[in-house]
């Protein structure tokens, strides 16, 4: 899983170049692209291959990573939650689950 670079992630969080936190940090962005592709209903790293993955789907995979990463209230990681869903939202599919 690779939609998201490692490198933007830490650039979003403001996070030091350290290799010390990478596997942690690569572990949450994984963990939120299947998050996102779980919400849409669809791969995404497949559906847009080899076309790029539209930035708002990469935004919305990075505020849900952050919601792993960072230490916050949890008023503020459902507030990023619902703007990462927000964002998918046009390209939910019909998952058989009233939303």
């Amino acid at each position: 899983m690779s939609i998201v670079l490692l490198a933007d992630y830490r650039a979003m969080l403001r996070e030091a170049q350290s290799v010390e936190l990478d596997a942690v940090l690569q572990s949450h962005l994984d963990a939120a692209e299947l998050e996102a592709s779980k919400f849409v209903g669809f791969d995404i790293a497949v559906e847009f291959d080899p076309n790029p993955v539209p930035t708002d789907i990469k935004v919305a995979i990075m505020f849900l990573g952050q919601t792993m990463s960072d230490q916050m209230p949890p008023e503020e990681s459902n507030i990023r939650r619902a703007r990462a869903e927000s964002l998918l939202r046009p390209y939910r599919r019909e998952t058989g689950i009233a939303a």
